[in-house]
C-alpha cells in the first residue's frame, strides 16, 4: 500500500543491511503497480565520519528530511530501528510510520568500573529520578564527542551508552553517584528506555511483526502507556496450498564448522568449491545465507 498509494511514509527496518534490499524491493513493486515514489534513506554508513559528521548527525539528517520531503505527495523514507528510537519526529506531522519487525523499547548493559569511574564522574552528571535507586544520566559539558569515544580502543564497550546519553535520550543507571560508597562492587547497570509516544505526530503507525503480543515491547506499551491503543490486524491471506516435494542437498566432511575454519585456507577452498557447484547446478534466483565473516567470499 505504501508503494501503490500516494502518501508520505517513514519505513523503519531493523538493520542497515536491510535498507538496500528494501529499496530494490520497493522499486520492483513500483514497476508492477505503475507508481513512482521518491525513495530516500538515512543511516550511519552514509555519514562521513572523517569530516566529523557523527552519529548525532544521523539524527539531525533525519529531522532535516522531514522538512525537505514533506512537500512531496508520494515518498518512502527509510531509517533503521536505531534512528526510529533516537530521532525527533516533530517534522513528520501527518506522515505514516511503518515499522518492520518489533522495535526494542528497552536496551541495557552492565559495566564494572573500578578505575573508569573517575572518567564517568567527569563526563556524566546523575540526576535524581522517579525510579527508586536509579538516576538519570546527563552528558557533561566537558564530555568527549561520540567520535572521540569510538576512536579510543579501551572505550569501545561504552560507545553505545555514550551515544544514547550524548543524544539526550532517557538513560538511567542503578546508581546515586559515581563514588559507589553504598555498593559492595563497582558493577552497575544502564537502561535506555524508548518512549513510543514520540510517534504521536504520525497519522498512523503500523508494526509488522510476528507474535508481537509476545514481545516485551508489546507488554510494556500495554501496561504502561495508557494513551496508546494497540489494535491487532491479521494480514495473513488464505491460500490453497498444495504439498510439494522438497529436495535438500548438503555437503559435509566431518569437521566442526566455525568462523575460524571458513576464513582459513581450507575453508576458503571449500567456499570456492561450493560457489562453483552452485553456479553450475542452480538458477540465478537462489538465496545464500552465511556467516557475515565469509560473505565477501560468496560475493566474489
Amino acid at each position: 500500500e505504501i508503494v501503490s498509494k500516494p502518501q508520505r511514509t517513514v519505513l523503519a527496518v531493523d538493520r542497515v543491511e536491510a535498507i538496500k534490499e528494501t529499496i530494490n524491493f520497493i522499486k520492483e513493486i513500483s514497476k508492477e503497480v505503475g507508481s513512482d515514489p521518491t525513495i530516500d534513506a538515512v543511516h550511519a554508513e552514509k555519514i562521513d565520519f572523517e569530516t566529523g559528521y557523527e552519529v548525532r548527525g544521523v539524527l539531525q539528517a533525519i529531522e532535516q528530511k522531514g522538512k525537505e520531503l514533506s512537500s512531496l505527495n508520494h515518498v518512502i523514507f527509510i531509517v533503521t530501528h536505531r534512528g526510529l528510537v533516537c530521532a525527533d519526529w516533530s517534522n513528520f506531522k501527518d506522515w505514516a510510520m511503518v515499522i518492520d519487525e518489533a522495535p526494542s523499547i528497552i536496551e541495557h548493559g552492565t559495566f564494572n568500573s573500578p578505575v573508569s569511574k573517575s572518567l564517568f564522574k567527569q563526563w556524566y552528571n546523575l540526576e535524581i529520578s522517579t525510579i527508586d535507586g536509579w538516576a538519570k544520566v546527563r552528558v557533561a559539558k566537558n564530555a568527549p564527542t561520540i567520535m572521540d569515544v569510538k576512536n579510543e580502543v579501551f572505550l569501545q564497550k561504552f560507545v553505545e551508552f555514550h551515544e544514547y546519553v550524548t543524544n539526550r535520550l532517557d538513560v538511567y543507571v542503578n546508581l546515586i553517584d559515581w563514588e559507589f560508597e553504598n555498593s559492595d562492587s563497582y558493577e552497575w547497570i544502564w537502561l535506555k528506555i524508548w518512549n513510543p509516544e514520540s510517534l504521536a505526530v504520525f497519522n498512523s503507525v503500523l508494526i509488522l511483526a510476528n507474535d508481537f503480543r509476545d514481545t516485551l515491547t508489546h507488554k510494556i506499551i500495554s501496561n504502561h502507556y495508557c494513551n496508546i491503543q494497540l489494535i491487532e490486524e491479521n494480514l495473513a491471506t488464505k491460500r490453497n496450498s498444495q504439498s510439494k516435494n522438497v529436495e535438500i542437498q548438503y555437503f559435509v566432511n566431518e569437521h566442526r564448522s566455525s568462523t575460524k575454519f571458513w576464513v582459513g585456507k581450507s575453508g576458503r577452498e571449500c567456499v570456492q568449491k561450493l560457489t562453483n557447484w552452485i553456479s553450475l547446478n542452480t538458477s540465478h534466483d537462489h538465496i545464500i545465507t552465511c556467516n557475515h565473516a565469509i560473505r565477501k567470499n560468496f560475493e566474489k
